[in-house]
């Protein structure tokens, strides 16, 4: 359990530094969409025939179907945020995606047995508070009903994304995660084709971050939270979940020079609290 929770954490961490990261590479936003995914595949891809991991696909047809299914939501989710970012603009759109482990978290009792309990729902509304506060989300933003549609379904997607993985228990994790990222390979590819036309072209200067990005973030992240989600309630996947969106934001102020405002300084403190809230209670029997 503990060493679920920390592989967990780093993987929500280096998924906190995409953003930082990518602002190095001269690309759109979809194209290095595109260029991490197919990346993060062909070193998994490598890594499973360095190692000669028995992945045993045809034995385990439901998780491999599940798998599939699953990285194909989470490249129609990739594709469906971008466009709810040119829309609605960052804030909102980061807001309506992360409805996605509210969804989870509704869903909880009838595909894995677990129950909202006090804690949890204190825990929940600190969270949420804490999303509108981190977003700012009197700053304003255009109300695009296609914006908003996009970025409703990708909230959707982004439970889908958990509730497959977590129900694909068998197969190894680099097989597992390579299935994942061949689904998302698919659509994201789809996706630029349609959107422009033809493959990007990357100059020299984007090798490194692309790298980065694609083999690190992407390709090890996912490693680590795979296999992590698989044995963590459903509470911790979908309330820690959202330390990813404060660190993004710290991150982003370390490291870009970034300000944070009051607001915004209030809005971690209740992601943080609410997410350590709900483990302390959980970890020490107080679920009541």
């Amino acid at each position: 359990m503990n060493t679920a929770f920390i592989q967990y954490l780093a993987a929500l961490l280096l998924f906190a530094t995409n953003g930082i990261v990518a602002s190095q590479i001269d690309l759109a936003s979809y194209e290095i969409v595109l260029t991490r995914t197919w990346l993060a595949f062909l070193v998994l891809l490598a890594a499973c025939l360095v190692t000669r991991e028995k992945a045993e696909f045809f034995r385990y047809k439901k998780d491999t179907a599940m798998l599939l299914l699953c990285g194909v939501t989470m490249g129609i989710g990739w594709s469906l945020l971008y466009e709810a970012y040119v829309y609605v603009g960052v804030s909102i759109a980061t807001l309506l995606i992360y409805i996605g482990p509210m969804i989870v978290l509704a869903t909880g009792p009838f595909l894995f047995g677990e129950k909202w309990t006090r804690p949890l729902v204190v825990s929940v509304i600190m969270v949420v508070c804490g999303m509108l506060c981190l977003n700012d989300i009197t700053a304003g933003g255009v109300l695009h009903p296609w914006g908003l549609f996009c970025g409703a379904l990708s909230a959707v997607t982004y439970a889908s994304k958990i509730i497959l993985g977590k129900k694909a228990m068998h197969l190894p994790k680099l097989s597992a995660t390579l299935l994942t990222l061949m689904g998302a390979c698919a659509v994201v590819t789809a996706f630029v084709l349609v959107k422009q036309g033809a493959l990007p072209t990357i100059s020299e200067d984007d090798y490194l971050p692309i790298f980065i990005l694609g083999a690190v973030n992407t390709g090890l992240g996912y490693c680590l939270y795979f296999p992590a989600i698989r044995c963590l309630p459903v509470r911790t996947v979908s309330v820690c979940g959202y330390i990813e969106a404060i660190a993004a934001v710290v991150f982003s102020m370390l490291l870009l020079g970034e300000s944070l405002s009051l607001v915004q300084l209030i809005g971690g403190a209740l992601i943080l609290g609410g997410s350590v809230y709900c483990e302390y209670r959980a970890r020490h029997g107080q679920g009541a």
